[in-house]
């Protein structure tokens, strides 16, 4: 093993050299040190027999055939729509890794999807490109989709809330790049403690079974959206429907009695 180790870095630092001398010559070759990488961890899996290896190996070998692309075509904008090809490549990885021996179904099950994950949301992002409906904020969004989607394809309900917390501020992003409303996050920091709380939900509904978990989100849940309305009542300007935020309060009141007297009941 530490023979094979050995010729693995004595390789990849001869290849390193080489790739960084050419570099000195040709400016824009500087992508395939990204795809030499790539290439001595996939050697390094195969010949050392350690799969995991295989995930870092796809990541590096993506980011190295996206700059070349880059580079050479001067399209660095691209990635507004090729960023899902990253995760894309993690999954990728786990794909590979459990075909050549990393024990766990579910993990292939999870590469999968995230690597048909990538390449779809990459297409739509393309597809949106060209329509001229791309911008920025949809990055964090769509990342945020990707989670919520594996959640619900694998029933790993953890994926949720990172999901719906990156999602939501994705989504909350586009609304005021689209409309310039910078300003509006005077009231609307208030929803993201209900993010986390939806997060929470779901993720129960997912697949983490928990009486707390649905509890805590739905406390969640309710104060930010209470809140929410009351900072906009004050900083949202003339929003008429908001004007009955105290309605929350009240409704809240009757809630907690209706609970004392239940509990005092049981």
């Amino acid at each position: 093993m530490r023979n094979r180790a050995a010729f693995a870095i004595g390789a990849a630092l001869i290849l390193m050299g080489v790739l960084l001398l050419v570099n000195t010559f040709i400016p824009t070759s500087w992508p395939l040190i990204f795809l030499a990488i790539g290439g001595v961890l996939a050697f390094t899996a195969l010949a050392g027999r350690v799969p995991g290896l295989w995930i870092p190996a796809t990541i590096h070998s993506m980011l190295g055939l996206i700059f070349l692309w880059q580079v050479n075509l001067g399209d660095y904008t691209s990635w507004l729509y090729v960023w899902p090809l990253i995760p894309g490549s993690v999954g990728l990885g786990m794909l590979i890794a459990g075909w050549v021996g990393m024990p766990g179904k579910r993990a292939r099950w999870f590469g999968s999807v995230f690597f048909l994950e990538g390449l779809a949301f990459t297409a739509f992002g393309w597809w949106l490109n060209t329509q001229g409906w791309m911008s920025w904020p949809l990055i964090p969004a769509g990342l945020g989709w990707m989670f919520l989607l594996a959640a619900v394809l694998t029933r790993s309900g953890g994926l949720a809330i990172p999901g719906t917390i990156i999602g939501g501020l994705g989504a909350i992003l586009y609304w005021q790049n689209s409309s310039n409303t910078w300003a509006s996050w005077s009231y609307v920091w208030t929803l993201v403690p209900g993010l986390v709380g939806l997060g929470f939900l779901l993720a129960n509904l997912f697949g983490l079974r928990s009486r707390h978990l649905r509890v805590i989100g739905s406390y969640f849940v309710f104060w930010s959206l209470l809140f929410f309305a009351i900072f906009a009542a004050f900083f949202g300007g003339d929003i008429f429907v908001l004007r009955f935020w105290p309605v929350l309060i009240v409704a809240s009141g009757i809630w907690l009695l209706v609970r004392a007297f239940t509990n005092r009941a049981k």
